[in-house]
């Protein structure tokens, strides 16, 4: 036990002590342990926060893939895309100049809902089948191997 000056009436109170027995002050000395326990179970707290956001929200790692990768068979109209894979099932994404555009059926069907535009826009025609576009389900492969990353 130990003693300690009383902020209003400055008589000699225990650290233990709720309040000063003369004045019936607050003694802040008795509560410090209470604070920081209360620090310290905050702390856990936002730490399990933190970890629990982190799995719960998806990471965006992306390949980035060009013509020069691909060669002839490369089936976009643009020379170079980043692609993405997102959720479960694995929807498979293209990033070009800042837009998403959906790449397989999973990504088609949430694409209103998560504002990306169809794939279809950058998709070449097929040269060797007229009116059919290019595939792009090496692009789709690659894009969802990412999810299992």
């Amino acid at each position: 036990m130990t003693l300690t000056a009383c902020k209003d009436c400055s008589a000699q109170i225990s650290t233990d002590a709720k309040a000063c027995p003369q004045c019936g002050a607050h003694n802040s000395a008795a509560f410090k342990g209470a604070r920081i326990g209360g620090l310290i179970y905050l702390g856990l707290f936002a730490l399990a926060f933190w970890w629990i956001w982190g799995l719960m929200t998806p990471s965006t790692k992306g390949q980035a893939v060009t013509e020069a990768d691909f060669g002839a068979a490369w089936p976009l109209t643009v020379p170079a895309a980043e692609l993405l894979c997102e959720g479960s099932p694995p929807a498979a994404l293209a990033k070009v100049d800042g837009k998403l555009y959906a790449l397989n059926g999973s990504a088609r069907t949430a694409a209103a809902e998560k504002g990306w535009l169809d794939g279809a826009a950058l998709t070449k025609p097929n040269p060797e089948v007229p009116g059919i576009p290019m595939d792009v389900s090496p692009l789709v492969e690659r894009a969802q191997a990412l999810c299992k990353r």
